[in-house]
Formats: C-alpha cells, structure tokens, sequence
C-alpha cells in the first residue's frame, strides 16, 4: 500500500479534504494510518518500553485520536475556592507533566538510534520549522510533532509494513516546504526525503490569496496570515509552483474528493 501526503498553503483545504478523502477510504473498508498513528501503536516494537511507558502511550494517544475527532467535552466548573478542586487540578497537571515526560524519554531513546539518512533529515526538517513564519510557541509543537511523524515513517521502514495504507493531512513535505524564510528552501531536501522513502501520491491544495487570508481570520486558532506581508505570501507560493514543477507527475492536485478512479488505483496499489 503507498503512502499519502497533503501539501500546500495554510487554509489551502488540506484538512478538508483529508477529511473527505478519508471517509472515501472508510467507504471502501480501508483502514488508514498517519505517521503520527505508527509512533503511538507500534513505538513498543523497536524500543522496550516500561509499564508507566506505554501507560503513557496509550493515553496520549486516546487524547491524540480525541482531538482529531474534534470532539468536545463538557465539564461541569466548581468554584476554585474548594479544596478538593485544587487537589484535582494539582493531580490533573502533575500526571499531564509525567506522561509528557515519559513520551519525551522514549522519542529520544529512538532517535538517539537513528541511522545516519534519519539524523540529516531529521536536521532538515528542525531547520525547516526554524525558518517557518511560525511563532516560537507554534515551533516548538511543531518540532515535537514532527520528531513523531519521522518516528512513524523510520517504523514504516524498519517493521516494513507494506500493507498499511499510510495518509497523511500533513507530512514531511509540508515540514520542508513551510521553511521558506531566510531562503532556507531547497529543492535537494525534498529529493533527500523522497530517497530516504518514496511518497507515492502527494495531493496539492491551493486557493488565491484572499482566499486563504478570509479563511485565516475565522480561524479559531491555528495559524494566521496578518503576520506575513503580501510580498512573504507570495515569495511562499512561488516555492510550491517550483515544487510542482520538480515533482509534477507524483502531485495530484484535490479540491475535497479524489476520483473514483484514484481512488480504486490506489487501494489496488
């Protein structure tokens, strides 16, 4: 089975259509998994993991799958000045401190191993996110986020799990091409990921400038395009048209679904 990843512009409909494309894949009964997904379920596979180790596995990544639902959860509030309340909360962020603590411990035991193609990608894709338009609170989830997902690819290879269908809303094409400042961007970096491990369809999203700025304001969080001139945008864009051009007969471009017919090539793939 290949591997799926989406690039393109913030607010360019990656998540949409991931989302759309996703439950075509569910209609045809074909499980998938993202990167992020091979980190938390198979991590116990290629490194020993204590009891309170894959404790914390298991409920980061029920919280993991809850936020990708999107579901929300109502509690009911009690007034601070209650005691037990206090007692709770302390609990609540000790044991959250604990398990981030224990995730933290086995990512850099695996990449502690990491082979030498691993330690320069993964030197690619850090200074990818330093040279992004992101802030520095956004970097640092991202450069957690991004040591998972080249976790979960470095499993795909090691356990050689073939006839996983991997599908990712962002990958690390999008890591790589998000880096376009201080012009840290080169084509190189995307042929030294794609050697390390072939990507076989990559869906292209994209929309018009004003487009994604309408979109950036009515987001309830996530990146936002008023901390970037017009000339960035731009400078931004030219560097997926150049991607697009390097790489045009792996790139599909999608606007919410994909074509039955690409759809039955790549679960017959």
């Amino acid at each position: 089975m290949p591997i799926i990843e989406f690039v393109g512009m913030p607010c360019s409909g990656k998540s949409t259509s991931y989302y759309k494309i996703k439950e075509q894949f569910r209609y045809k009964n074909q499980k998938v998994l993202s990167y992020m997904d091979l980190f938390y379920i198979y991590s116990s596979k290629i490194t020993k993991l204590s009891i309170l180790e894959k404790f914390s596995l298991y409920i980061s990544y029920y919280q993991y799958q809850k936020n990708i639902k999107n579901k929300k959860y109502n509690t009911k509030k009690f007034p601070e000045k209650k005691l037990a309340i206090k007692y709770f909360n302390y609990f609540k962020i000790s044991t959250r401190k604990l398990i981030h603590k224990n995730i933290n411990n086995i990512k850099q035991r695996i990449i502690k191993n990491f082979n030498k193609d691993e330690k320069k990608l993964y030197s690619i894709l850090k200074k990818s996110i330093e040279c992004s338009p992101l802030d520095f609170k956004e970097q640092l989830i991202l450069k957690s986020r991004i040591q998972e997902e080249l976790i979960g690819i470095s499993i795909y290879k090691k356990l050689k799990l073939k006839n996983l269908l991997i599908f990712n809303d962002e990958g690390l094409l999008q890591r790589i091409l998000s880096g376009f400042k201080k012009n840290n961007f080169q084509v190189k970096n995307i042929s030294y990921l794609l050697r390390y491990q072939a990507i076989e369809y990559i869906f292209y999203t994209k929309a018009l400038i004003k487009t994604l700025k309408k979109r950036s304001k009515i987001r309830k969080k996530g990146f936002r395009y008023d901390v970037l001139t017009n000339n960035d945008i731009i400078k931004w864009q030219r560097i997926y048209k150049l991607f697009n051009k390097k790489f045009n007969k792996d790139i599909y471009k999608v606007k919410n679904n994909i074509s039955a017919t690409l759809l039955k090539k790549i679960i017959k793939k």
